[in-house]
């Protein structure tokens, strides 16, 4: 590591470095991060897979990933990056058409929009002063992606649950509506994960640094 340092002191870093983030939050928020970032180490080349498709870090050649939620069984190092909070949104017009559910058990009458890269993609999760509470729902409209629901639900389609970074600015433009907010949904947290290796390179360990500083 400290010939390594030393080495940096007189030479830019430089190389190839692959990177794997979730498609959503990756286009919404590391994008601008990823373009300082190159500005800043313009010999460091950046590959970016943007896939909610979890990859065998060792097997893809990936260098540094971004992951949500739950990291599974693979071996490698985890470090935080920042938390996200889950939603239940509409837009006005669809709760002027269909009404504004009051309760969890009230959803099975509305349309939901199901993600189906949820775990249980046919209930959704509510806890009140300590209780939990499942809801079932249904609708005519899923997809796999998180950000395609949003704009349905933008459109009227119908009710989401989708986390914060996704719904943030359109509830500031009042086009969707948090709903049930006196229930807590789903919280996770970002990671960067990397193989485990005695000594990460470099170029690694700047990419690592930053996400950590921009994203926390």
């Amino acid at each position: 590591e400290a010939e390594s340092d030393l080495g940096d002191l007189t030479h830019q870093p430089k190389g190839h470095l692959r990177l794997s983030v979730p498609m959503d939050f990756g286009l919404s928020h590391m994008v601008p991060i990823l373009s300082e970032f190159s500005s800043l180490y313009p010999e460091i080349s950046l590959e970016v897979d943007f896939s909610d498709k979890r990859v065998d870090l060792t097997a893809s050649g990936i260098d540094l990933a971004v992951r949500g939620g739950d990291l599974g069984g693979d071996h490698f190092i985890a470090r935080p990056l920042c938390r996200m909070q889950g939603y239940v949104c509409a837009s006005p017009k669809y709760l002027e058409r269909k009404g504004i559910p009051k309760f969890p058990n009230e959803l099975s009458q509305h349309d939901c929009l199901v993600y189906t890269n949820a775990p249980n993609t046919g209930r959704w999760v509510f806890t009140k002063d300590g209780v939990t509470e499942e809801a079932s729902i249904s609708g005519t409209l899923s997809a796999n992606n998180g950000g395609a629901l949003t704009r349905l639900a933008v459109e009227g389609a119908g009710i989401i649950m989708q986390p914060d970074f996704l719904v943030e600015k359109y509830l500031e433009t009042g086009e969707l509506v948090h709903l049930l907010d006196d229930y807590e949904t789903f919280s996770g947290q970002f990671y960067a994960v990397y193989a485990d290796r005695k000594l990460l390179p470099k170029k690694v360990r700047l990419l690592l640094d930053f996400l950590i500083k921009k994203l926390q």
